[in-house]
């Protein structure tokens, strides 16, 4: 499994097996979180642009994370995450898996996971990707931060 993070002009790619963990929010938070851990910030305001998949990226649980990156850690003063409308996107970061889907197809097999996580690092011969390879360590539980929300389906005045 792996995360895409398109940042202006450099992909990097969280890559984990899936022994090690699974594909839904969690997974998605805990990438991210370590991507704006150990990433000199000089910007204030984020915009966030992704897929509309409702179980890993468009959900209650990355409401809460953005919140917790601009309320809690005061990473960012504000944060605009966008969903493009669906079969009309090419986001950077689709750009960059058909990059590696064509070195994949150039590839005669792999069979481990440091082979893909090789395979990803060499897919570009310019501005190469950077390969975070992820831990168990790595992955954070959002239920407590999610415990802290309050979360309502309907206006608080009524529907």
């Amino acid at each position: 499994m792996d995360l895409g993070i398109h940042d202006i002009c450099n992909g990097t790619m969280h890559m984990w097996s899936e022994d090690v963990a699974g594909r839904g929010s969690n997974e998605v938070l805990s990438s991210l979180n370590r991507y704006f851990s150990n990433k000199a910030l000089d910007a204030s305001n984020l915009i966030a642009l992704s897929d509309s998949c409702g179980g890993q990226k468009k959900n209650k649980n990355i409401i809460g994370f953005w919140y917790y990156l601009v309320h809690v850690k005061q990473i960012f003063k504000s944060i605009e995450h966008k969903f493009p409308i669906p079969g009309h996107t090419f986001l950077p970061c689709e750009r960059d898996f058909g990059v590696i889907e064509k070195k994949k197809w150039k590839t005669s097999a792999v069979y481990n996971p440091e082979g893909w996580y090789s395979l990803v690092e060499k897919a570009k011969t310019n501005n190469a990707f950077q390969v975070v390879r992820m831990r168990r360590q790595d992955f954070i539980d959002i239920a407590p931060m999610k415990q802290q929300l309050i979360f309502r389906n309907t206006a608080a005045d009524g529907p």
